[in-house]
């Protein structure tokens, strides 16, 4: 019976081994939307830089910096949500839009299968691509008010840990492991 417990604590264990975040981030976005370089996660968010488009928008824009405007009058074609809107993110500044333009470039954000790694489905309501020629051109901008400027935003990279109760139960399995051993 003792074998039959200490094997179905040892299969629990091996299912509970994963790392967990060293700070609380809790994005949507999948490790397949963005790229990280040194240090930092890029999202390409949006093939516009505008935050209401389509509509003339609520008179407190700032009140709607990550929430959908949904007012039946005035629909909008598309709205850019803020940074914001997923923890951690945050508009990037202008000597870090420089180092993507002369450091980080395009081809970063090419996957191995030609598509570009790109996360617009994540901060418009409906755009769901963005647009390389717009980068190519250096048309690339974070905070809000230029038309046909592709939209980046960053966070700092996280760091993945592991999970102390992981630590916990790998260590019981192993004091179990040695009190089989010695019986």
């Amino acid at each position: 019976m003792m074998k039959l417990i200490i094997n179905f604590l040892l299969l629990i264990s091996l299912f509970t081994l994963i790392p967990a975040r060293a700070a609380l981030i809790t994005s949507d976005l999948s490790a397949d939307a963005y790229i990280a370089y040194q240090g930092m996660d890029w999202a390409w968010a949006s093939p516009d830089n505008i935050q209401f488009q389509g509509c003339s928008g609520p008179a407190d824009a700032e009140n709607y910096l990550a929430h959908v405007y949904d007012n039946a009058g005035d629909v909008c074609s598309n709205q850019l949500m803020a940074p914001e809107f997923h923890e951690n993110w945050r508009y990037a500044t202008a000597s870090e839009l420089d180092m993507l333009l002369n450091d980080i470039g395009l081809s970063a954000f090419v996957a191995s299968n030609g598509s570009l790694i790109q996360a617009a489905a994540y901060w418009n309501t409906a755009y769901t691509t963005v647009d390389y020629r717009n980068f190519l051109s250096g048309y690339v901008a974070s905070e809000w008010g230029s038309t046909g400027y592709e939209t980046f935003y960053v966070r700092d990279h996280e760091t993945l840990v592991p999970e102390p109760s992981t630590l916990l139960l790998f260590s019981l399995m192993i004091c179990l492991l040695a009190f089989r051993l010695r019986a």
